[in-house]
């Protein structure tokens, strides 16, 4: 049967799905290029920690200038490799750019169970009181006072020593082998990355409890309460009949956040070496145009005397978080471990 041109279906053309807004866009940049301004930015943070260290001469600005740098780190981190919310798609390191470049990660430090030691921190008070007085709803006048008891309470932390991220902080530190703050302290730069992002941030980097902590929650911790967001997290209690703070669903992070080791927090020293360790790698790939300026490789560093490097309860690591009162008699104890993972 011959085919008759009447008879077929009317063809149409392409068609467009419908959109709606404005059709008029902002600036465009691809991801390539949003890489080199985060690089930009966190360069920009490298040279003002720089500046700063090379002029304070106390030892009070050190804390206060490595902290500010991580939360700078973190915003990196959170462009680079958490992306908003969490979405894999929203970061700039998404898997379609790990592709063309080829870009692998290199897995965590391992400390070896023959150099780790225990390490006490924690304080506490012998005890207390507090006086409620009740006014007279008209004279304001005080009707009664009540005296509620503190008994002794203390907090107790076992630190496995030395934690990830410190990985070579065992003997005292000298001219050959310093205490830094470095990549190198955190991750296996030495042998071959073969980890894809997900699998790097995924990685336990202590145990809290004998509960992981991985890489990534500690990064968003420093991101999501105090890089991108100021949060509170001295509570970590929730009162009956009060909605519980983001903080209080996971404590575990906030408690070891609280936990400065030469005044520095164990969660910034975390961030600043994993935000080192991305900017090396970045800067390094043919594919990524490098920002302008020099391009410099910040390891601050510590010092320790020999006496205090071996100490069981060493000055230089404390624990400067907070502990609410409890008012009863009875003595309370809360104890914490916490060590790097296996």
């Amino acid at each position: 049967m011959e085919n008759d041109a009447s008879q077929r279906p009317e063809e149409s053309g392409p068609t467009f799905v419908p959109a709606s807004g404005s059709v008029i866009g902002g600036m465009s940049k691809d991801k390539f290029g949003r890489i080199t301004e985060a690089l930009q930015d966190i360069q920009l943070s490298i040279d003002g920690l720089r500046m700063q260290l090379a002029e304070a001469n106390d030892g009070a600005r050190f804390p206060t200038t490595l902290a500010t740098f991580a939360r700078s780190c973190s915003m990196f981190l959170r462009k680079t490799v958490l992306g908003d919310y969490g979405k894999r798609e929203t970061r700039l390191l998404d898997d379609r750019v790990l592709d063309t470049t080829g870009l692998r990660f290199h897995r965590l430090q391992k400390v070896p169970q023959q150099k780790r030691r225990r390490i006490e921190v924690g304080f506490g008070l012998n005890g207390g009181f507090m006086a409620v007085t009740k006014l007279d709803d008209d004279t304001r006048e005080p009707e009664k006072t009540y005296l509620m008891q503190a008994g002794p309470q203390s907090l107790e932390l076992t630190i496995e020593w030395p934690l990830t991220g410190a990985a070579g902080w065992t003997s005292a530190p000298s001219e050959a082998a310093p205490w830094l703050i470095s990549p190198d302290e955190l991750f296996r730069t030495d042998i071959n990355p073969n980890m894809n992002c997900d699998e790097w941030l995924g990685q336990q980097l202590v145990l809290f409890d004998g509960k992981g902590i991985s890489l990534k929650e500690m990064i968003q911790t420093v991101v999501n309460f105090e890089g991108a967001h100021s949060i509170s997290t001295s509570r970590l209690l929730t009162v009956q009949d009060e909605n519980p703070s983001k903080a209080a669903a996971n404590p575990a992070p906030h408690i070891l956040n609280a936990v400065t080791v030469f005044g520095v927090r164990y969660a910034h020293l975390i961030v600043i070496e994993t935000a080192m360790y991305l900017y090396d790698r970045l800067i390094d790939q043919d594919s990524i145009e490098r920002p302008m300026g020099d391009v410099y490789a910040v390891k601050p560093g510590v010092d320790c005397s020999p006496e205090q490097a071996d100490a069981e309860k060493p000055d230089w690591i404390r624990f400067q978080g907070t502990v609410m009162i409890s008012f009863s008699n009875t003595p309370t104890v809360i104890r914490h471990e916490i060590r790097a993972a296996k």
